[in-house]
């Protein structure tokens, strides 16, 4: 399915990068590590050359390509994806955007997985303890609300 709808709508299409990702997720799942990072790396690509390297699906791409590195044993590479991830959201969304406190949870897993625990005690970007209490705070106006991460719905 992904190869056809290569051909027919190229590798600069948002709904072939969509593809990608999703294909990389179900590979993922079924366990085949290496065909998901494989497509994953593809699927940033994709989304970089459709939306710029600034958009909230690069970085969610991102993000599914550092759980990836993590499941290979690569620790440090994870931690610069989400990383990336982190910092692209902060910019784009606010520090206090629901995608970016996941992204911070995920680099707090990825300092601790190095067995640097003081940056898994506040990641980035240290305390969100004003996101507990309104995680719309700091959310930009031109923000929407419900922008979803990932195009297959999950943040």
């Amino acid at each position: 399915m992904h190869a056809r709808l290569r051909r027919s709508m190229g590798d600069h299409h948002p709904e072939t990068a969509t593809v990608a990702g999703n294909l990389s997720n179900v590979l993922r799942a079924i366990g085949d590590i290496a065909a998901a990072y494989a497509i994953a790396e593809q699927a940033v690509a994709m989304y970089e050359a459709v939306y710029g390297e600034s958009h909230p699906y690069v970085y969610g791409c991102a993000t599914n390509l550092a759980i990836l590195q993590r499941l290979r044993g690569d620790p440090e590479a994870a931690k610069r994806s989400n990383e990336r991830a982190l910092t692209g959201l902060d910019r784009c969304l606010g520090r206090d955007h629901h995608y970016a406190l996941t992204r911070a949870i995920n680099l707090a897993g990825d300092h601790a997985a190095l067995g640097e625990h003081e940056g898994a005690a506040a990641p980035g970007h240290g305390d969100h303890d004003q996101a507990a209490e309104d995680p719309h705070a700091r959310v930009p106006a031109a923000a929407p609300r419900h922008t979803r991460l990932r195009p297959d719905g999950g943040g």
